[in-house]
């Protein structure tokens, strides 16, 4: 077995409340929310960073593919611990330019840590065997990765590569397995019997939420703007988290539902909030409740593309959001033949 260690210098973080500044220059990176340093701001730290693998040219097979952070240190609210997820990136970024504004898209891969007190100080280790085999492979173009965190309440430093204890990967390699030519083309073989049907289709799409929104209401006319992507399993669908608008890339039908909590709208006895498409077309949804959850639905068919998708605020007022952990959620399912 050979071991090795892979640094990066290509580590930042964003911040969605200075959404044109670039952090790359400093000491550490950012995760969460209500950072000690910007604490007049209330948004969301996200870090990117990305490892050069461009040395591992053949198929390779590792048994641990280990990223390493150093947690310099944490602020956990009513609890002792917080989740990290990480996200692989659809998209390059530059580590000197990029800002929230400029940020990759990213769809979460299912790998979380738990981080407790007692990891500060130390580095800890998280598996992203199954993310280094497919990018080495070219499954995946290596975009990198982003580091986030669901809970607004919580916020996590890890130490960057301008300090003494940067991230990196830890890499045990098993074997290497020579690409050899490609062999001469055989014999068509005899037709095999039918096989059976196969399902219809595989269901696509994205979920978003709103959680703890700095204003507090979305005025009459105006788009619920959600502030993070939980799912995103779309090539097609791409989410603006300063407009709250949605691009739809490929025609077809389209499934939306969605949920707002609400605790008042000024003198109106009724909420109404709606599904717009293109400024123009709207399903809504209403309730003679103007506290509590309003739902709706939408079956919604692009003909052209792009299509911009978003939900709007069509009250005639502007419409309090309620003070629950979460003030919005939305998912658009595609169904993919």
């Amino acid at each position: 077995m050979v071991y090795r260690n892979i640094y990066t210098c290509e580590d930042t973080f964003v911040f969605n409340r200075l959404v044109n500044k670039n952090f790359s220059d400093l000491p550490y990176l950012a995760v969460g929310y209500n950072c000690s340093s910007y604490r007049r701001f209330i948004g969301e730290f996200m870090t990117l960073m990305k490892f050069n693998l461009n040395e591992f040219n053949q198929i390779m097979y590792f048994s641990e593919s280990n990223l390493m952070l150093y947690v310099t240190s944490a602020n956990f609210t009513n609890c002792d611990r917080v989740k990290i997820d990480i996200y692989r990136n659809l998209e390059d970024y530059n580590v000197n330019s990029v800002t929230d504004s400029t940020a990759p898209r990213a769809i979460y891969t299912g790998i979380s840590k738990i981080i407790s007190s007692a990891d500060v100080n130390m580095y800890i280790s998280i598996s992203i065997k199954e993310l280094i085999r497919d990018w080495i492979n070219d499954i995946f173009p290596n975009y990198g990765i982003t580091i986030r965190i669901e809970n607004s309440k919580e916020y996590v430093e890890f130490a960057s590569s301008r300090s003494g204890n940067g991230p990196y990967l830890k890499l045990c390699q098993n074997h290497t397995i020579p690409i050899g030519a490609t062999g001469a083309i055989g014999a068509t073989g005899a037709t095999g019997a039918t096989g059976a049907t196969g399902g219809i289709g595989q269901l696509r799409g994205i979920q978003a939420q709103l959680i703890g929104d700095p204003v507090g209401f979305v005025n009459n006319n105006s788009n619920v703007i959600f502030n993070m992507v939980l799912n995103n399993q779309s090539l097609d669908i791409i989410y603006n988290s300063l407009t709250g608008e949605f691009t739809i890339l490929k025609t077809g039908n389209y499934y939306v539902t969605w949920w707002v909590s609400v605790d008042g709208a000024g003198e109106s006895t009724f909420t109404n909030f709606a599904i717009r498409l293109n400024g123009r077309m709207e399903v809504s949804g209403s309730s003679p409740i103007v506290t509590g959850q309003l739902n709706g639905s939408a079956l919604v068919t692009i003909g052209s593309v792009p299509a911009i998708l978003s939900l709007v605020n069509t009250t005639g007022n502007s419409v309090i959001y309620g003070n629950t952990p979460r003030q919005a959620n939305i998912i658009i399912s595609e169904i993919s033949v």
